[in-house]
């Protein structure tokens, strides 16, 4: 018999995301440091990361030892 546990897909924290996507922004120059910019590339990474951790877990894989 196989031992089957799911592996379930949690995004980050949102003041990691919000931290990450502050350094990008930076890295990228002063052109993306505006505090918008920096709030609407936020909010999109939280949006692409909630929409693929829903995609995966969705999928529903599972971890099977052999």
């Amino acid at each position: 018999m196989q031992d089957k546990s799911h592996i379930e897909y949690i995004p980050p924290a949102t003041h990691q995301i919000e931290t990450y996507g502050r350094e990008v922004c930076h890295e990228l120059g002063e052109d993306f440091t505006e505090p918008e910019v920096i709030a609407g590339f936020t909010q999109f990474m939280k949006v692409v990361i909630a929409f693929a951790a829903r995609r995966l877990n969705q999928r529903r894989f599972d971890n099977v030892d052999e």
